[in-house]
């Protein structure tokens, strides 16, 4: 819902997250020596559904974890394409249809054609 790359989403922290502005931040993050394609840091305006999901995300969230996607020791997931395999798999459906990037593109033709 928000069209992020994989990587923004795996180093996107709580602190990038603004529930009230409905917002969620790209930023550089030196803790983790990870920095945005190209330098650009920007803001994501984010759905009304998407921020309710946050905020339940955020109830169940590893206390004292800045990550919003964190392995069970605290570091940045690097897993999301192999989980998303997994899913397919579950679904009984062709894994080789499903990449992460996929998601990027389906959510800026949508935006595209007006269906945000």
């Amino acid at each position: 819902m928000t069209g992020m790359r994989e990587q923004e989403v795996m180093y996107c922290c709580w602190k990038d997250v603004n529930l009230v502005a409905a917002t969620v931040r790209v930023s550089h993050k030196p803790e983790y020596l990870w920095t945005p394609k190209a330098y650009r840091e920007r803001t994501i305006p984010v759905p009304e559904t998407l921020v309710d999901s946050l905020r339940a995300w955020k109830v169940k969230a590893t206390k004292g974890c800045p990550l919003i996607f964190p392995t069970a020791g605290g570091r940045p997931k690097l897993d999301f394409l192999d989980c998303l395999k997994a899913c397919a798999d579950r679904a009984e459906l062709e894994q080789d249809d499903f990449w992460l990037h996929k998601f990027r593109a389906t959510f800026a033709t949508w935006h595209l054609l007006g269906r945000h």
